[in-house]
């Protein structure tokens, strides 16, 4: 693909980044130039966030706890206002620390016409952070349920990136489950189709932007073997290139010495990783001015 085409660069640091995280992130923003970074979430250190701020970034805080949970690049992103919350309650999930902004992209300077939106949602440390892992699963099956509702009542596609909690095939699992719900919504109004004269491949064909954009996709990285859950869930419509887990070796040093001032031992703080993908954004044709 040639490098000329527009793509947003977005990355999502694990938990083990946490530590000394001020080093981490200014190295990953040095090394990735990205637009998007998902953050865990927690305050253990945030310097490195000033400085980062005082540039082009801004963060966005975790709604319930404001811890800071997302970084943006504010010359290419602008964040809109937070769509509505479900009114549903449920006993484990609360929504209210869910961050989910309409975001819009902009095309590079000095146009800056909006090209493209949709919906971020992070999954951060503290949507997952009590009870043991059927409570996390029964957790993954209402965000994501969440995430599918903002698709469809925004009609923007979506993507879900951070510090996910549940193994790739656990959320695979729970993607399964929700896309063959919504298949199974457009199979059951078939036959009404059909009373009007569409067979039911042309209801497939009339339903399947609304089903693409509904249904979800896992994006995992075969970058290397590894026991990190990082990845990310978008909706089928979003065109995301590869995913790749890559591992911060140029920090080996300086995140040695943060180990040893920290007093902890090597095998009991992993080396920083970090999840990267790129999100394709189609040209817009060029507009017609009559004639």
């Amino acid at each position: 693909m040639s490098s000329k085409i527009d793509r947003l660069r977005i990355v999502s640091m694990n938990a083990a980044g946490r530590n000394g995280r001020k080093f981490v992130l200014q190295h990953l923003i040095e090394k990735e130039k990205p637009e998007i970074v998902f953050l865990p979430g927690d305050n253990s250190d945030n310097s490195g966030l000033d400085t980062l701020t005082q540039t082009r970034y801004n963060h966005l805080l975790d709604p319930a706890f404001n811890e800071p949970v997302f970084l943006y690049d504010s010359t290419r992103l602008k964040v809109n206002q937070l769509p509505a919350r479900s009114q549903s309650s449920h006993p484990v999930c609360d929504f209210d620390r869910v961050l989910a902004p309409l975001i819009d992209i902009n095309s590079p300077a000095p146009a800056q016409n909006v090209v493209k939106q949709f919906i971020c949602v992070n999954w951060h440390r503290r949507l997952s952070e009590n009870g043991g892992s059927q409570v996390l699963y029964e957790n993954g099956r209402m965000y994501l349920m969440f995430a599918q509702n903002l698709a469809y009542f925004t009609g923007k596609e979506v993507l879900i990136g951070g510090d996910f909690n549940l193994p790739p095939s656990k959320i695979k699992e729970l993607i399964e489950e929700h896309n063959s719900l919504i298949q199974q919504g457009i199979d059951s109004v078939k036959p009404q189709f059909k009373k009007f004269g569409y067979m039911y491949c042309m209801t497939e064909e009339i339903l399947r932007p609304e089903r693409r954009l509904r249904q979800l996709k896992l994006h995992k990285s075969n970058s290397f073997n590894s026991t990190e859950t990082n990845y990310f869930v978008a909706s089928k419509e979003m065109q995301l290139l590869e995913t790749r887990h890559e591992k911060m070796e140029s920090l080996s040093y300086r995140y040695t010495s943060l180990q040893l001032q920290a007093r902890q031992k090597t095998d009991s703080c992993p080396e920083p990783t970090y999840t990267k993908t790129q999100m394709y954004i189609p040209q817009r044709p060029p507009k017609h001015h009559g004639g």
